[in-house]
């Protein structure tokens, strides 16, 4: 059974998470957040010394939260090849739409360090999935094996480093989960084969 200041620290991180998603970092303070919980700001401080610390264990609950569930559509038996891809991009799509690019965009401002991080997690966890994934595909019949799984990989990265970034989504009048998926819809329809044509509903549909 949980302790009673791990279910504290959850409700902080909850409260937190909800406060700095809708409202932006850089414009909240520990004052709203103590507010927001109904404690005092004492209180608050004697769990996180700072709101930067508040910051860093939210986004690392927040990632650690896609490994999770990366890792248990991976390791799921029941699951075939497109279901796995589907539940892959569902996944990181459901997390996706919890932020906004204004949050994104306060992020890299504010918290250049703790960008990075994130920027390393996406590059060595989920980049590394989908290389697992891509030569899967290929071996299955269902991307063209004439495709080098690594130079693609590289493309995919690129691209999605490229557009999700604060400055690309502040041009755009979309969300980053439907920017993510319309994104992965249109690399995809270039390595499919005719086998992997199923594979097509992984776009912009979720979204919708």
């Amino acid at each position: 059974m949980p302790r009673s200041a791990d279910l504290l620290t959850e409700r902080i991180l909850d409260a937190a998470q909800a406060r700095y998603f809708a409202h932006g970092f850089s414009r909240s303070t520990m004052d709203d957040l103590a507010s927001d919980l109904g404690m005092s700001k004492k209180t608050l401080y004697l769990h996180f010394r700072s709101k930067d610390a508040v910051l860093e264990a939210v986004m690392d609950r927040f990632t650690r939260g896609i490994a999770a569930e990366m890792d248990r559509v991976l390791e799921d038996p029941a699951l075939d090849f497109p279901a796995r891809t589907a539940g892959l991009l569902d996944a990181l799509g459901r997390r996706l739409a919890l932020l906004d690019r204004f949050f994104l965009e306060d992020l890299h401002r504010h918290a250049p360090r703790l960008w990075q991080k994130i920027e390393a997690f996406r590059r060595e966890r989920i980049f590394r999935v989908f290389g697992s994934l891509f030569r899967e595909g290929a071996a299955l019949g269902h991307f063209r094996s004439d495709l080098d799984p690594d130079l693609i990989l590289q493309i995919y990265f690129q691209a999605i480093q490229n557009v999700l970034n604060p400055r690309t989504l502040a041009t755009l009048p979309h969300a980053p989960a439907r920017v993510f998926h319309t994104l992965l819809s249109v690399l995809f329809e270039g390595m499919l084969t005719d086998r992997g044509r199923k594979l097509r509903t992984l776009g912009v549909q979720k979204e919708k």
